[in-house]
């Protein structure tokens, strides 16, 4: 990727008492009209206020939704996917290292603010080949990583909105429209003082439980 510029965001810290969501609606629409036709993709980032990630999760109410949160690496919450990894069998470790590498290339954050943290791709492996058959993880499989397409980011140096999209998406004024109105719903959810209450349902998390005696028999499998 190339290094990292800041454009339309004068301080990767944003005050929220001093925060505006219409200044940060102008940066929006200012950092997208900005991208220009190509076979690349656009990492986007605009400084914004800290808040309680999992807000963003208010602004949908399907599709596809990460929360990241582990001690001491800030937090992430992320809604949809620029990028999906799959693999399966022996080999699924070495297929998806080597299919994250061929995107980065793929990648240009020259708009996004430096003091951001660099794209990860979220995901994990089965302990055990060809065993991911319940209902709970026969969509992830052997191995599955996301690139998070829309996500809220958030570390002791500051946060920010972030947005990857594919160049030609951001260059169609129709695409860049819908684009426009995720962004603002989003900014929405997370910012504005009654953003969670614009949501009528909440997000329905599958839930899959295991007797003790069945748990046994998994580990028993995979140790064998």
């Amino acid at each position: 990727m190339s290094d990292h510029v800041e454009l339309g965001a004068p301080s990767s810290r944003a005050p929220e008492s001093a925060f505006e969501l219409a200044e940060l609606f102008a940066r929006v629409e200012q950092s997208l009209a900005r991208v220009v036709n190509s076979a690349r993709w656009s990492v986007l980032t605009w400084a914004v206020p800290r808040v309680a990630s999992e807000r963003l999760l208010n602004a949908e109410s399907e599709g596809e939704a990460l929360l990241w949160a582990a001690p001491g690496e800030g937090e992430m919450c992320a809604l949809g996917a620029a990028f999906t990894l799959t693999a399966s069998g022996n080999d699924r470790f070495q297929a998806i290292q080597q299919r994250a590498r061929e995107v980065w290339p793929l990648l240009d954050a020259s708009a996004a603010d430096r003091n951001a943290p660099e794209p990860c791709f979220f995901g994990g492996f089965a302990f055990q080949a060809g065993r991911a058959a319940s209902a709970l993880w026969q969509d992830f499989g052997d191995a599955r990583f996301v690139l998070p397409r829309l996500s809220y980011l958030k570390t002791q140096q500051g946060a920010w909105l972030r947005l990857i999209a594919p160049n030609a998406e951001l260059s169609s004024p129709e695409r860049r429209a819908a684009l426009n109105d995720q962004l603002r719903r989003a900014s929405y959810a997370l910012f504005a003082p009654n953003g969670a209450s614009q949501v009528s349902s909440a997000r329905v998390v599958a839930r899959d439980e295991r007797s003790p005696e069945s748990w046994a028999t998994l580990l028993a499998d995979i140790q064998a």
